[in-house]
């Protein structure tokens, strides 16, 4: 039998008594690692999208960003939830060291994502004729859908044993390699004359390279991968289809806010405008990235604690929205600066980001109610906070985009945000989880008040980004939005031990400034 040796070996780092500071430690080393692969990837992305941009215009980046879109939708409805489904049980099993039953769920996870991808992209193949007809997206272009949903499926089912591992860094490597591909790919592609098709190939390339390496890495880790029992995929299927089934309509609709704005701009204002519409929302989602991978550790790591759930999400939620939010105000500050770099064409779509980004703050909030709801296997109210923040978004995409194009998907987009917030509050109070609003109000107004003076001052925009940063770090510690233990435990997550005892030598004076004796 198998014990595998690497993975006892770096458990008791892994693991530990259920300490929320160190768990928080472990959420932040393992967060860093996938918001760095996010950061990276998106950075990629960026450039990809530019290049494509320069070469071709708006119209190709709309073409791509449509055949993705509803490449992602299809994933979505075809995995049923399993992927985070199964997290809350690789996660629970981790916890309690049963590395055995841990590697049986993600095989049992693993034989029914590939097979349900599979089928969804042979099912697309065959009705691509009603596909070009109805969303009037050529044919060639849906063929590139099928292959994005069975490489990009592959890739969400691994994806989930390295979160519950907290592998990150592994997934990182792996991701970040894939984009790196998709860079020459696309380019060569679009500019030996391929246009949209070239680019949604490139954009698909990433995604066999990223499985491939995590294949690897995932064999070398635990070993090789077995096929399930029937009675497996009977009993822990039957589990893990349980927990996803509570995921799969929110996780529908979730994807549903995101890409069917881009399918709706598409349609109604054609490829331009569904271009300039994507890469506002992309830019979001690099923010977003902060809270959403700090959220993704958390979940199988709140599915194996016994205890201080609670007090560790609500210490999650408040350290996420300290770091994002600053940043999220910069964003809202300078949507010109970013969006002016893919060229002037794109500046008109300044509202729309400044409209998206408003996302950030009730979002980070809905996903940690959300995500302390199922780690308590409460499925109900996990498909409360779902439901309630997409089923706005598609209702309101079906008459605001027809009327107002990108900012009218904006808009929607913002109103599930605010619903999901108020259920979420629902649930927080159901739960008894205390959600200390002033401290969220503070944590919005110094960066917010500080952003409207600079904007008054007119402030050259690398000045008013360093000073926005400071002085709302500044202020967070001295009124202990961040504390000296959420300082201490991150930045051991982040830098070597060796590093940090020099740096507390040195800078102690500004730790007693910031926080007294």
């Amino acid at each position: 039998m198998n014990v595998y040796p690497y993975l006892i070996k770096i458990l008791p780092d892994l693991v530990s008594e259920y300490d929320p500071y160190l768990s928080l430690q472990k959420v932040a080393k393992g967060a860093f690692f996938l918001f760095g692969s996010t950061i990276v990837s998106s950075a990629l992305g960026y450039a990809f999208w530019f290049i494509i941009s320069s070469i071709g215009g708006p119209e190709i980046v709309g073409l791509a960003s449509t055949t993705v879109s509803l490449a992602l939708i299809i994933i979505a409805v075809s995995n049923f939830g399993i992927p985070v489904g199964a997290q809350r049980f690789l996660g629970e099993t981790f916890g309690r060291k049963d590395m055995k039953s841990m590697k049986s769920y993600f095989e049992v996870e693993l034989t029914i994502v590939v097979l349900a991808t599979c089928i969804s992209a042979l099912l697309v193949v065959l009705f691509r004729h009603q596909i070009r007809a109805i969303m009037g997206l050529p044919e060639d272009y849906v063929l590139v859908v099928a292959l994005i949903i069975i490489a990009r499926g592959l890739v969400f089912a691994l994806r989930s044993v390295y979160i519950s591992l907290i592998r990150t860094k592994e997934y990182a490597v792996a991701e970040i390699s894939g984009y790196l591909a998709r860079l020459p790919v696309g380019i060569i592609l679009v500019a030996i004359g391929l246009g949209g098709i070239g680019a949604a190939l490139g954009y698909f390339i990433a995604f066999p390279i990223t499985s491939a390496i995590l294949l690897i890495l995932y064999i070398q880790l635990i070993g090789r991968i077995g096929i399930p029992s029937f009675k497996e995929l009977r009993t822990k299927g039957s589990e893990i289809f349980k927990a996803g089934m509570a995921n799969w309509p929110t996780a529908i609709l979730i994807t549903l806010g995101p890409q069917l704005g881009v399918i709706i701009v598409y349609g109604y204002q054609g490829a331009s405008e569904a271009g300039l519409y994507y890469i506002a929302q992309a830019i979001m989602f690099v923010v977003f990235a902060i809270p959403s991978s700090i959220m993704a550790i958390m979940f199988p790591l709140l599915s194996g604690m016994k205890d201080e759930r609670k007090r560790t999400m609500w210490r999650v939620i408040r350290v996420s929205l300290a770091i994002s939010t600053p940043i999220m105000v910069l964003g809202c500050l300078y949507p010109r600066l970013v969006l002016g770099m893919l060229g002037p064409e794109y500046m008109v779509a300044n509202l729309i980001l400044f409209v998206l980004l408003l996302n950030i703050v009730p979002d980070t909030i809905a996903f940690g109610v959300g995500n302390l709801a199922y780690a308590y296997g409460n499925y109900n109210q996990v498909l409360t906070i779902g439901l309630a923040r997409s089923l706005p978004r598609v209702v309101l995409y079906l008459f605001l985009t027809p009327l107002y194009g990108g900012m009218g998907a904006a808009e929607s987009f913002l109103a599930g945000s605010i619903t999901a917030l108020i259920a979420a509050y629902v649930v927080a109070y159901k739960l008894r989880f205390r959600i200390n609003w002033m401290d969220i109000a503070l944590i919005i107004l110094v960066p917010a008040l500080l952003g409207i003076l600079i904007y008054l001052t007119e402030l050259f925009w690398v000045l008013g980004s360093i000073l926005i940063l400071i002085i709302s770090f500044f202020i967070y510690a001295k009124l202990r939005l961040i504390t000296k233990n959420d300082l201490k435990q991150i930045t051991k997550a982040f830098l070597p031990q060796k590093l940090v005892k020099i740096g507390i030598r040195r800078f102690s004076w500004v730790l007693r400034m910031l926080y007294g004796d």
